[in-house]
């Protein structure tokens, strides 16, 4: 498949074994972007879905990397010379092998959710001056709805490790990303442990680990937060 069949005006399906990705150009129907998750189920019912089969919701210049493996146009394609010396055509080119690509995130993807233990539980708070100077909780129906005028720190607390991520929607100078540490700090009382891991993730780069926290959907929203309820 290639990315120019992705009409900025219109909405897509992708369709997974085990998975169902609903693509949305920015100049979509509001309609259709409203109802994009319950196009996405609808998809699954009337297609005898495996049961378990995840509905994700992808806004278009904010695709993550196993959903942009699936198509060319993402991801440059690699030239390599073949020998123009020897009387080879130099023209001919290579594409990197997406499936393995994909493959490895899957299995980065499983070995993370082993590492958890039995079970996990997710917690999600909105971090930085919009909020002040501490980490503010927010509510369990806002889950995987993430606006990119904020930043927000994703906290998953497995039996066996814990997770704690740090989700940038604006891109912001290295320096000011590092002033975000403080959250992290302020939610943990300033305690290190080897069993906990902290990392940081752009707006455009969720990878399989993310999206698994949020089953029913990871959204990008434009603009700074705002409550389901003002939306």
């Amino acid at each position: 498949m290639k990315r120019e069949h992705l009409d900025t005006t219109d909405v897509f399906i992708l369709e997974l074994d085990k998975q169902v990705s609903i693509w949305i150009g920015k100049k979509a129907d509001p309609e259709e972007k409203k109802n994009a998750l319950i196009i996405g189920k609808s998809f699954v019912k009337a297609h005898n879905k495996p049961k378990g089969t995840r509905v994700t919701r992808i806004v278009e210049n904010a695709e993550d990397t196993h959903f942009k493996s699936f198509f060319n146009g993402f991801y440059p394609i690699l030239k390599q010379e073949h020998g123009h010396q020897l009387g080879y055509d130099e023209s001919i080119t290579q594409n990197q092998d997406f499936d393995k690509l994909a493959n490895k995130k899957r299995e980065m993807c499983d070995k993370l959710i082993t590492k958890l233990g039995d079970s996990y539980k997710v917690k999600v708070y909105q971090i930085g001056d919009e909020v002040g100077e501490n980490p503010v909780e927010i509510p369990e129906e806002e889950y995987g709805h993430f606006f990119q005028s904020s930043v927000y720190m994703i906290d998953v607390q497995g039996t066996s490790h814990r997770y704690i991520i740090q989700w940038f929607g604006p891109r912001l100078p290295s320096d000011v990303q590092s002033n975000y540490r403080k959250f992290a700090d302020i939610l943990t009382g300033g305690v290190h442990q080897n069993d906990w891991t902290r990392t940081t993730v752009m707006q455009g780069h969720e990878d399989d680990t993310l999206l698994t926290f949020f089953p029913n959907g990871f959204v990008c929203h434009d603009g700074p937060r705002a409550s389901m309820a003002d939306r």
